[in-house]
């Protein structure tokens, strides 16, 4: 079987112009997937472009920093900052599930909040992200966005893959759950790296497994996308990659086919 991978671009709806670059880009099949940030105020209008640009699934990137709530504030209180009315950053959101004060009931509700709007919205979720690794904050964790995963019959990212060197997250204990579906190994492009080198070096290695994925964060930066992210010229840089004759020409040479979370 050849190698397959799965390359995606993480963010769909965090601002008009990320969004049009990264339809741009699986309108090219210079990447195979994407996941919606459904508490985006554009996220509506997002994804009424990629249902007229014949988009019809992606996966979801649930999100609890940092952005507004979908539930109302007043039924997640451990979730929000209440100087911002907004989830915490996720540095605090992290110390403050290490100390056991954030409540799992009011994980579960907006998590599934943020499902039920994207198919609200229209989108055929295809798989499960999350934002800065929340499976990995703890067991309990990994076993909540699993078993939505599992819930509404879709794969989910391998975020301890992507995170497993991690030092930062060196105190999180391996998961006792049974993943749904998932890539056996996940790598994400990152400022630090020689590119493409590095890439293909991670897909080189691929043999051993059924099917990577590589994530990027491409897109085109504006005045709006440096309110919402700390990520910003990266985003130019990875949607140069993923539109880079050399990588192309690489992913030829090496005959990787190249697959959606539904070919899992």
């Amino acid at each position: 079987m050849p190698t397959r991978l799965i390359l995606e671009s993480d963010d769909f709806g965090i601002t008009p112009a990320v969004s049009t670059a990264i339809l741009e880009l699986l309108a090219s099949r210079a990447i195979t997937s994407t996941n919606l940030m459904v508490g985006m105020p554009e996220a509506s209008t997002a994804v009424a472009s990629a249902r007229a640009a014949g988009v019809t699934h992606m996966g979801i990137h649930l999100i609890l920093d940092r952005h507004h709530a979908i539930t109302p504030t007043s039924e997640i209180p451990s979730l929000i900052d209440p100087a911002t009315d907004q989830f915490w950053q996720f540095e605090q959101l992290e110390t403050r599930a290490k100390a056991g004060l954030v409540r799992f009931a009011e994980v579960r509700l907006e998590l599934v909040a943020q499902i039920q709007r994207a198919q609200r919205l229209g989108i055929q979720i295809d798989h499960i992200t999350t934002h800065h690794g929340l499976t990995l904050l703890g067991p309990k964790w990994h076993q909540m966005i699993a078993d939505l995963a599992n819930l509404i019959h879709v794969p989910m990212r391998n975020e301890r893959s992507l995170f497993s060197l991690a030092p930062d997250r060196s105190w999180v204990e391996a998961p006792q759950t049974i993943a749904p579906k998932q890539p056996a190994v996940t790598y994400a492009l990152d400022a630090n790296q020689d590119q493409p080198h590095d890439a293909f070096a991670f897909i080189d290695a691929l043999s051993d497994y059924t099917v990577g994925e590589l994530i990027g964060h491409a897109g085109r930066v504006d005045h709006l996308l440096e309110q919402r992210s700390s990520l910003t010229d990266r985003r130019a840089s990875d949607y140069a990659f993923f539109t880079s004759a050399t990588v192309r020409a690489g992913l030829a040479q090496r005959k990787i086919k190249l697959i959606n979370y539904r070919d899992l």
